[in-house]
This record gives C-alpha cells, sequence and structure tokens, in this order.
C-alpha cells in the first residue's frame, strides 16, 4: 500500500508497505550480494470462506500485493502456492462478487510454510453498484457522462501514473470505474468501484489496482491501494529486450534498491551517497545551519529487540535517524521530466536526489524485502517520489 504528498518544489511519498517508487539508472554493473534474487518462504495455502456462515467460497481471487502471485480457491474455497512468496512484509488480498474484499497481513519467512484463511463479508449487492449509487446522490461527487468528469480522469492519470517518459506508454483500460470529488482549491478524491486495469507497454507489465483511497492535488497527494502485475507477452525478442531494459532502469537507484544496498552495507558499490542534513519548514527554509553529515549503514540500521527477532525475518532491521537523509544516487542524471515536475526551468542535474524523513520521529522496520514496515512510517520527498505506477514494479524483482 501507498500513500503520498507532492509540493509544487519537492514531492513527499508517505509509505505504507510496500514501497512502490522506483529509479532508472545507467549502471549495468552487478548488484552486490544483499540484491540477489530475494529468499522466498515455503508453500503458503489457505481458504477462503464466508464471515457469516463459514462457507467456503470457490472462485474468490486471491493475491499477495505488488507481486506477480495471484490465485483462484478450488470448489472447497481453498488456494495454494506453492513455490512460495519473497520473505519479508507480505499482503494477501482476496476479493469476490457480492462480498467485501479482505486482506490479511503476514511477515513470511524463508523456508517456513503457512496456512492462511481470510473471511469475506457478504453484500446484498456489488460494491461497484453501491459507490456509483453513493457518488450519483451527491453532487459534490462526478461519475461518467457528467461535465467535467474527462478532464478529472485525464487529472487523475497524470498524478497517479506520474510524469515519466514510461507514463506515454501506460493505459488505464476501464476509467468508467472511477468518481472523482474535485472539492476546491485544486484538490481531488478519487474512488474506483471495481479494480484499475493498467497496461504499462514501457515495463510489460499489466497491472490490477485495487484502489483504496486517492486525496489530493499535485501540491498534496495521499493514495493507497492493492496492486497485482500479470507479465504481458512480448511481440518480439526485441520488445522483450527493451521490457527488460526498462525493468532494470526502473529498479536501480528506486527506493527498494536504496534500502537492500543499506541492508547490505554497499550503498556505495550502489552508487548511493547518504548525508544528514536539516530539515526544511513550510516555506523551505533551513531549521538549523550546519552542513550535511556523511552516513552510513552502521549509523542508519540496529537490530530489533531480541523478542522482535523471534516474529521477524532474518536480515530484518530497523531505521534509526533524526532530521532527514539526503540520498543521491550518481549513477544517472535527473530525467528532464523531473525539473518540469518540479515545475523549475533549471536543467537537469547529473545525479539524483531524494530525501527520507520518519514520520513519526520514531524507528522504523526494514524487512529482508526492501520494504519499511510500519504503515505512514516513512516521509519520501524528492526524486523517489516523482516516479509513481509508470515505474511501479513487483516487489520480487531483481535484475
Amino acid at each position: 500500500m501507498i500513500s503520498g504528498t507532492v509540493t509544487d518544489r519537492e514531492a513527499v511519498v508517505r509509505l505504507l508497505p510496500p514501497a512502490l517508487l522506483t529509479l532508472a539508472v545507467f549502471a549495468t554493473a552487478a548488484l552486490p550480494a544483499a540484491e540477489a534474487q530475494p529468499a522466498r518462504s515455503g508453500v503458503v495455502r489457505g481458504r477462503v470462506v464466508d464471515a457469516e456462515t463459514g462457507e467456503p467460497l470457490p472462485g474468490a481471487h486471491v493475491f499477495f500485493s505488488t507481486t506477480t502471485l495471484g490465485a483462484a480457491t478450488d470448489s472447497a474455497g481453498r488456494f495454494s502456492f506453492e513455490r512460495g512468496a519473497p520473505v519479508g512484509t507480505q499482503r494477501l488480498h482476496a476479493s469476490m462478487m457480492g462480498y467485501e474484499s479482505a486482506t490479511r497481513d503476514t511477515l513470511l519467512r524463508a523456508g517456513r510454510r503457512y496456512r492462511l484463511r481470510l473471511a469475506l463479508e457478504p453484500t446484498i449487492v456489488e460494491a461497484e453498484a453501491v459507490d456509483v449509487a453513493a457518488h450519483r446522490a451527491d453532487d459534490d461527487w462526478k461519475t461518467r457522462g457528467d461535465e467535467g468528469w474527462a478532464d478529472l480522469v485525464e487529472k487523475f492519470e497524470r498524478l497517479f501514473i506520474g510524469e515519466t517518459p514510461e507514463a506515454d506508454e501506460v493505459r488505464l483500460h476501464n476509467p468508467e470505474v472511477l468518481a472523482f470529488n474535485p472539492s476546491w482549491w485544486g484538490h481531488l478524491e478519487a474512488d474506483a468501484g471495481a479494480p484499475l486495469v493498467f497496461e504499462n507497454r514501457a515495463l510489460g507489465y499489466r497491472v490490477r489496482y485495487h484502489l483504496a483511497e486517492f486525496d489530493g492535488s499535485h501540491a498534496e497527494l495521499r493514495w493507497d491501494g492493492e496492486p497485482l502485475f500479470e507479465k504481458l507477452t512480448p511481440t518480439d525478442r526485441t520488445e522483450a529486450a527493451r521490457w527488460e531494459r526498462n525493468r532494470r532502469r526502473a529498479f536501480r537507484g528506486s527506493l527498494r534498491h536504496f534500502l537492500l544496498a543499506l541492508l547490505g552495507d554497499s550503498l556505495g558499490e550502489a552508487g548511493f551517497l547518504v548525508h544528514r542534513v536539516p530539515k526544511r519548514d513550510p516555506f523551505g527554509a533551513s531549521q538549523r545551519r550546519a552542513g550535511p553529515d556523511p552516513t552510513d549503514a552502521e549509523r542508519l540500521l540496529e537490530l530489533p529487540s531480541a523478542a522482535a527477532r523471534d516474529t521477524l525475518p532474518e536480515g530484518t532491521r530497523l531505521l534509526d535517524f533524526h532530521d532527514r537523509l539526503r540520498v543521491t544516487y550518481t549513477r544517472e542524471e535527473e530525467d528532464p521530466a523531473f525539473p518540469r515536475w518540479q515545475r523549475s526551468r533549471r536543467a537537469p542535474r547529473g545525479s539524483q536526489r531524494s530525501y527520507l524523513e520518519l514520520s513519526g520521529g520514531d524507528p522504523v522496520t526494514v524487512d529482508p524485502a526492501g520494504e519499511i514496515v510500519e504503515p505512514y512510517g516513512a516521509t519520501l520527498f524528492g526524486y523517489f517520489a516523482f516516479e509513481r505506477l509508470a515505474r511501479l514494479l513487483p516487489k520480487g524483482y531483481r535484475p
């Protein structure tokens, strides 16, 4: 899940696991050992049942958020992922027509087998019909056919898909399920009566996005949801090679790349420079005059408590710092679209700069997959927040 905030001069994203944001790079060298293919759990099996009767629900759709792992339940309501799932924070999502969707958060450990159960609450009518009827009864909401709705779809796509070059190759197939509340000062709230289906011809994925929240504007944005990925079939070898190049660029230098390099104490190898810098007030002024302080994994990461280590996957760490981190990725210059997105006339810089703050001032948990566990635990600014759905990758992807 993701939520975010964007300002005119720098983008802010408050994160829910798993992290959405990604970064393109020029580097072709192999990644450090910490960024090898992620470890997987053992077999994950379970059942989906009716919450009122306990009866099994055949044909329910079950998937792990931000992965390519999806399945339908059999006649006994059972599902199975025989190859397991990436270890770390995982959210299992289940949905079925006539029922409210349900999710279950779990921490998967390497090699362990899991049995999970999800209970869905029945609804009188389909959720889509309820949403549409409710929105049409409210004069503040606009649905398909209302004046200005098409313009709001365009605005939503710009904010949600993003303004990177890849965005030109992303198509939303079912905008008709969207409803909008354009309340004031450019503020936009969006709701979807069914999963949004995006086709990304830049990265080669179809993404079914179960949107839970979208609320904001170019100045401030929050969003939250559960994406499921499906690999597209390339038309030929040339397209397959292009997709793989684009996926590598989208991963390298991303927030996940940074956190994995931090966990592996390989920031320099991966091309990252990290400094502690002062926070800024809402008007952009520094709260103190001290210069940037170089830092490294040893000064940023801690072991969880002994009690917590018994319940967390091996390799989990606590990220703890004050003020904010400035994260510079040195192996690629800024995309020319980034200054335009910031509404700046400056030329692109030779490196990509992002900032990270701990939202509540408390340490956050980073799992072995490079995900921040705590909901809204971290706030991102700058290049990390520039990239949106157009550069979204499954959380288990590694070059």
